[in-house]
């Protein structure tokens, strides 16, 4: 039995280790990322989580202080990137390295490696020096290199990110490319993650054989929180009163502290169970223990007042030794109990606080039956006019065509009949909105091509193809009930593509050789003109549509080469730039490209806020994104990857050489 007892104690995780599993399962709550292989988009990423934890890992809800410095720190320019600096502030002056010590799932990662049994390097002059060195890391990489770059170049390089960061590698682009959906992703590798790669596998062996290796010497956020150790409101802290300068702290400490508290600890309080004359103790911690020993000092008092009252007043019954040892006993029980409770209300509000993370980020509280482009519709019923039902899917091998409307147009009715009156195997339905059914069946013709029926009250047929009620709305399927088009736009143009499909020598869709799906994406330029963009209408020239954003440095960086080409093959080419929909703000976007890119030639467009197109030619989650569909309408490139002026020359040869 003891035996068992000990062996249960040996693996018993301490405190701080189930807070580190706490803090990492916590920062990676979007468990549904590792199966999907998508990066969270959740509000939740604008939020820097203290240590290091990347904002590219699929699970991560939040993003890496250092990432976020340095993106901020490019794109500010002239003015301080306040927000970023104000949460990283707020982490330090609260916690300090503690963060490190504590919650920080790299340091986490680099702890369990050095656990293996191998040799191991022990600290010495040479390693104190080396801790230096994150110092000028942080001075180079995540200071200087983004703010000389996005300040004379314009170019956003998070230094430390782009060049360094095992932990980015290693969460990001690991999980990432190990994911079987994102297979795509592998053509995005070159020359640098083979230079980061190396480095992470260098990381990980180092840290078998030296103790947080990463930590000590390279960790640009632990030189920052390491400034902020002395003064941060959390942490450990020396009584000098009662040090008696044996040493034993720093002796038994890994990493490389000269004493207890300085900008090396990593908080971790291993050093407390090591002191013999307890001189170390948790700052605020230790305040509320003095505070509550100071309590029971005072009761005791008190009691030995009323005891010796009582005597000198001839009291008739007196505490007795036993007494006094029966009262001190529930003193210590009461402080048990109280322990207990508050362990017990820790306990629940971090795995409750865990359990609501999970729950948030996995599960889909908001579900919708909407299908997307390319997506198979599996089955659709509609109430036909004559009282029968009509089953969408069962089409018998025959494209589908839908038109909503809301009131009966005769013209365009007539319009779908001259389009469709000479093409086999396609169904045409029109389908009225509920409120509207009765009055537009007076306008029926039971013996036209077209089948006639409604919506449902809830207009559930149409909100399976779009976001909004929009009248008219067209929807066409191919043979495969795959839907290939949902616009607002009539079906003129896809007339020739629904022929082509028919007939079975044309695909259309997202990848190299397909037909290029088509969707209406609404445009603008700086001197408040709109307009629409369709690739369907841009038969016999080359077009190039590259998806970016405000934020996205890599996007921004590459538009000037796209607008060097625009000007290039004017003759030959168009290029349009569309912003993604979810985070588009068209005063943001204006004052973006009015200051960047003000005398640009290239259109400019904006994506739906579900960002419909972006998805539709198969994007991600990452940008920029850039697809090229020659003068008949083909696709010959796309790929989630920054282009250069080199390579956009060579793919526009190519098909102007064909």
């Amino acid at each position: 039995m003891g035996k068992i007892k000990n062996f249960f104690a040996k693996i018993k995780p301490s405190k701080r280790r189930l807070i580190q599993v706490y803090a990492a399962l916590l920062y990676n709550a979007n468990l549904k990322g590792f199966i999907t292989g998508n990066i969270s988009t959740a509000e939740t990423k604008s939020v820097c989580v203290p240590g290091m934890n990347c904002y590219s890992c699929p699970g991560a809800i939040g993003a890496c202080p250092l990432g976020s410095l340095q993106n901020a720190l490019s794109e500010s320019k002239t003015k301080a990137p306040t927000y970023v600096l104000g949460i990283i502030l707020l982490q330090c002056i609260l916690l300090g390295r503690w963060i490190c010590g504590w919650l920080c799932p790299g340091g986490f990662l680099q702890e369990l490696l050095y656990k293996i049994k191998t040799p191991k390097l022990k600290k010495n002059r040479i390693t104190r020096i080396l801790s230096y060195f994150k110092y000028v890391l942080l001075f180079v990489l995540v200071l200087m290199v983004p703010i000389m770059f996005g300040w004379v170049s314009g170019k956003a390089i998070p230094g430390f990110c782009k060049y360094v960061c095992p932990i980015g590698t290693f969460e990001g682009a690991v999980f990432l490319l190990a994911n079987g959906n994102n297979t795509n992703y592998f053509e995005m590798l070159g020359p640098l993650f083979t230079w980061k790669f190396a480095l992470l596998i260098g990381f990980i062996v180092a840290s078998i054989f030296i103790y947080r290796v990463f930590c000590r010497f390279f960790c640009p956020l632990g030189a920052i929180y390491g400034i902020f150790n002395k003064i941060a409101i959390f942490g450990i802290k020396v009584d000098k009163t009662k040090c008696n300068s044996c040493g034993s702290c720093v002796s038994h400490c890994k990493m490389d502290i000269k004493f207890v508290g300085d900008h090396e600890c990593i908080q971790c309080g291993e050093c407390i169970d090591v002191c013999h004359a307890k001189a170390i103790d948790w700052k605020a911690i230790g305040k509320l223990i003095k505070e509550e020993k100071l309590e029971l000092e005072k009761t005791t008092i008190n009691s030995d007042i009323v005891e010796d009252a009582s005597i000198n007043n001839n009291l008739e019954i007196l505490e007795t030794k036993e007494e006094k040892k029966e009262n001190k006993f529930i003193a210590k029980l009461k402080t048990i109990k109280k322990k207990t409770w508050v362990n017990a209300i820790t306990t629940i509000v971090l795995l409750g606080s865990l359990i609501f993370a999970f729950l948030y980020y996995n599960i889909d509280w908001n579900p919708t039956n909407q299908i997307k482009i390319n997506d198979t519709l599996e089955s659709l019923t509609i109430d036909l006019y004559n009282g029968e039902k009509y089953s969408v899917t069962d089409n018998n091998e025959k494209v589908t065509v839908i038109y909503f409307y809301r009131e009966y147009d005769q013209n365009e009715i007539d319009k779908l009949l001259i389009q469709f009156e000479d093409i086999e195997r396609v169904n045409v339905l029109a389908l009225s909105n509920y409120s509207n059914r009765e009055l537009n069946k007076n306008h029926i013709n039971d013996n036209s091509k077209i089948i006639y029926g409604y919506d449902t009250s809830d207009s559930d047929v149409l909100l399976k193809f779009t976001h909004e009620l929009e009248y008219p709305y067209y929807v066409w399927l191919d043979t495969e009930n795959v839907l290939k088009y949902t616009d607002s736009a009539d079906l003129e143009n896809q007339i020739s593509i629904i022929e082509a499909t028919i007939l079975g020598n044309a695909v259309v869709g997202n990848k190299v050789g397909d037909i290029c799906v088509s969707k209406t994406i609404n445009t603008f330029d700086l001197d408040g003109n709109k307009s629409t963009f369709n690739i369907t209408n841009q038969k016999g020239k080359i077009t190039i549509i590259n998806f970016w954003a405000t934020w996205c440095g890599p996007c921004k960086q590459e538009l000037p080469d796209f607008e060097r080409i625009q000007l290039e093959y004017k003759d030959y080419v168009d290029i349009i730039a569309i912003h993604e929909g979810k985070s588009y703000d068209e005063e943001d976007v204006y004052n973006c490209i009015d200051d960047s890119f003000y005398d640009f030639t290239l259109m400019w467009g904006y994506d739906e806020s579900g960002d419909d197109y972006f998805k539709a030619l198969g994007g991600g989650d990452t940008l920029p994104m850039t697809v090229i569909v020659d003068e008949n309408g083909i696709i010959t490139y796309n790929s989630p990857n920054s282009m250069e002026y080199e390579d956009l020359k060579a793919e526009i040869e190519k098909i102007i050489n064909k």
